[in-house]
């Protein structure tokens, strides 16, 4: 509430000028003042004044408190409203006569919207709304600027916050990074103070070596003249002669050598495969003769998986799927597995039977026999896949001969699991 002895009327405290003099902090609408206050005067001024008023402290305890409470103070015509309207003036003195020289509310519109788009709204607003020209619409529109522009600025603020914590993160990231690069930095200048000392050492032979070289040339050129510089340049050209016969041997010699290295590389490759399929036919051989020396001595009856079945001789009834191979081994390779109580089945790879065969065949067998050297491609992937999915065992044979039969069947007959 305003003080009856601290209000004075208004021809006692405008200037007395020909045109009408710009309306006071205290007579402009009650509504405007939140917005006055708090877009023309920062919260330090604000505390300034507190300080300077000598205000009770409860009234600062928030940004918030101090704001509505000098809202409520500048709606009277008193001595702490007269300081603000004071300080504003000055503060916006600039402005203030700039505005001044606007007679219309087209001069106020442009002048306020050049503020907007400068940045200097807080001036603008104080100059437009104590301005005597102005008129009630330009007054809303401006104050309805303003108040948009605290909308804005609050979601700024929060932007910025959101940016400023980023920027602590970064900024401590930045300064391991740079603790990081000191101690890089500490550690390369000590090495290139070493590199220093060493290139400095190295210089200083450099020129004792150019000082040595230029008393060489000095004598070198004085012996010019001399017939034993020519001599010798004959002998060495003889010499240089002879060395570039003897490099050009040791070329060939060179070229020889890496060819009998090669034509070495080749034979050693060789033998080691000669080597293995060697121990492979021999394995084979052992094999095949303990087979044929069982089915000499075996005896016609199955074992019908009794317990007295010997695994290592004894399919126990398994089903014996051969893919490929020639037809005439096929008999034999029959016989062999019935004589040791198996059942065999067989298929061409794709020569004669067709596919759809295969796929009959494969879910009655136990383990299937694929020679590598007699076998369609198709076939070969269509096994490989088949076995794959159903846990089949599946014999991979190097060739298609009676002996690596033997061996796929004495893996099969070892395996309990088939």
């Amino acid at each position: 509430m305003c003080s009856p002895n601290e209000t004075k009327p208004d021809h006692l405290i405008q200037r007395k000028l020909h045109s009408p003099a710009r309306r006071k902090l205290w007579q402009i609408e009650p509504s405007l003042h939140c917005s006055v206050i708090g877009t023309c005067l920062s919260m330090k001024e604000l505390r300034r004044f507190h300080q300077k008023f000598k205000l009770d402290a409860s009234i600062a305890t928030t940004d918030y408190a101090l704001h509505r409470y000098f809202v409520r103070l500048v709606k009277c015509n008193t001595y702490q409203s007269k300081y603000i309207n004071k300080a504003l003036d000055q503060k916006y003195q600039s402005t203030l006569r700039k505005f001044s020289r606007a007679k219309s509310d087209q001069v106020l519109k442009a002048l306020w919207d050049e503020a907007v788009g400068n940045g200097t709204v807080a001036e603008a607003y104080w100059a437009l709304i104590t301005h005597p020209a102005v008129s009630e619409s330009l007054r809303d529109t401006v104050y309805a600027d303003v108040h948009m522009l605290s909308h804005l600025s609050g979601a700024t603020i929060r932007i910025d916050m959101q940016k400023h914590y980023q920027l602590q993160q970064l900024t401590r990231t930045l300064r391991q990074q740079i603790a990081a690069s000191k101690t890089s930095l500490k550690s390369q200048t000590a090495a290139n103070n070493r590199l220093d000392r060493q290139l400095s050492s190295q210089l200083n032979k450099t020129r004792q070596l150019e000082e040595k070289y230029a008393q060489l040339s000095t004598r070198l050129q004085e012996l010019q003249d001399v017939k034993i510089i020519s001599d010798l340049r004959k002998k060495l050209d003889v010499y240089k002669s002879k060395v570039t016969s003897q490099q050009d041997y040791m070329d060939r010699l060179q070229a020889n050598v890496q060819e009998w290295k090669d034509l070495a590389m080749q034979s050693d490759g060789r033998y080691r495969d000669l080597r293995k399929e060697h121990v492979q036919q021999k394995a084979e051989r052992d094999i095949l003769e303990s087979t044929i020396e069982e089915l000499l001595n075996q005896q016609s009856a199955g074992c019908f998986k009794q317990q007295e079945c010997q695994p290592d001789s004894n399919l126990c009834g398994r089903c014996i799927l051969y893919v490929g191979g020639r037809n005439r081994q096929c008999a034999h390779f029959r016989t062999v597995v019935e004589r040791q109580n198996g059942q065999f089945l067989h298929h061409d790879g794709g020569l004669n039977d067709g596919h759809l065969r295969l796929g009959s065949l494969l879910p009655q067998v136990d383990a299937v026999f694929c020679p590598l050297d007699c076998v369609s491609h198709e076939a070969m992937y269509k096994i490989k896949k088949y076995c794959k999915q159903h846990s089949k065992k599946l014999v991979w044979l190097p060739r298609s001969s009676l002996a690596a039969f033997m061996r796929g069947l004495n893996e099969v007959s070892n395996n309990e699991h088939v």
